[in-house]
């Protein structure tokens, strides 16, 4: 290779990487967010071909389907113990920036029910190490970071891994907020499960500590819509029993399953999700997560959702 083309190939190269590495984070004024678990179950052992996220990147109309991917899952216990080196070997910087570079932001869970009890060993043997360890993580790849304990008895001690979290990265609710400001929680779909989660996410909510919650999905697809705003307006109006008070309504993001059975991924006109939308946009609420895309188990694998596109169409515009 003659010497000129050698330096134009390297200054090509050098150019792409930072295009990728500088790519302007989404607009999350409205979120339209996909949990993803991969192609194996949310361990992310197995590497994933960018073709493989086809759909996400590109709704049809060259804009991603999605604003928002959140790489499911980290170890808690791995991300104490292995900092850095925690982060599944299928969730490579290249994909990060790949997914970022076509508009979307990225954040990694930590957590799921599966580790419900990693978390539990974390938070009690260190949880400042382990909000710092998170933020390590998020600055390695430049990515946000979201909780996912789904338990009870250790929400007390999250507080000393969000306020780590929070001294390497400041909280940041703008429009242009680098993706390494998002922290976020996940809450139950309503205030009766995971109660204390919400009650210590109202109040890091009040003390700008996170972005916003996360109203998980229910053990199965909702049937109509007040299947769902039942417990999605326990998190608008609070729960007196539990002292939660009542959150902003840009502080909720609802979420409902694409897959699992659910007609979300396959269609969208007469769908949970279309009448979603509708409730979203009349609620003010801050959008709306998908469970999951990937393979969440392998028999429940979504992918190539048409109904998830034309529900970005009418959301995101």
């Amino acid at each position: 290779m003659k010497l000129y083309s050698y330096l134009a190939l390297v200054s090509l190269t050098i150019t792409l990487l930072l295009t990728m590495s500088t790519a302007t984070p989404s607009n999350l004024g409205k979120v339209y967010s996909l949990w993803h678990c991969g192609v194996d179950a949310c361990m992310w052992e197995a590497p994933v071909n960018t073709s493989y996220l086809d759909w996400v990147v590109n709704r049809g109309d060259g804009k991603p389907t999605a604003n928002l991917f959140i790489f499911s899952f980290l170890n808690p216990i791995n991300v104490l113990t292995q900092g850095v080196a925690a982060v599944p070997p299928a969730i490579t910087l290249q994909l990060v920036q790949y997914l970022q570079s076509k508009g979307l932001s990225v954040m990694f869970s930590i957590g799921g029910e599966s580790w419900s009890g990693e978390w539990d060993d974390a938070l009690g043997k260190d949880p400042v190490t382990l909000g710092l360890n998170a933020a390590a993580i998020a600055k390695q790849f430049g990515v946000g970071i979201e909780i996912d304990y789904e338990n009870e008895a250790s929400t007390p001690k999250l507080d000393a891994f969000v306020k780590a979290y929070r001294s390497v990265f400041p909280m940041d609710n703008s429009t242009s907020a680098a993706d390494t400001s998002l922290l976020t929680v996940d809450t139950g779909a309503g205030t009766g499960y995971l109660t204390s989660v919400s009650l210590w996410s109202a109040k890091w909510l009040e003390e700008g500590l996170i972005n916003w919650i996360n109203a998980m999905v229910t053990s199965s697809p909702y049937g109509s819509l007040p299947d769902a705003t039942q417990y999605w307006d326990e998190h608008l109006t609070g729960a007196s029993w539990a002292n939660i008070p009542p959150i902003n309504p840009d502080h909720l993001v609802v979420s409902l399953y694409s897959c699992d059975g659910s007609p979300n991924c396959d269609s969208f006109k007469g769908t949970m999700l279309q009448q979603t939308i509708g409730w979203v946009g009349q609620q003010s609420t801050r959008g709306i997560s998908f469970w999951a895309g990937g393979c969440a188990a392998p028999n429940a694998c979504c992918n190539d959702c048409t109904g998830l596109e034309q529900g970005s169409e009418t959301y995101l515009g």
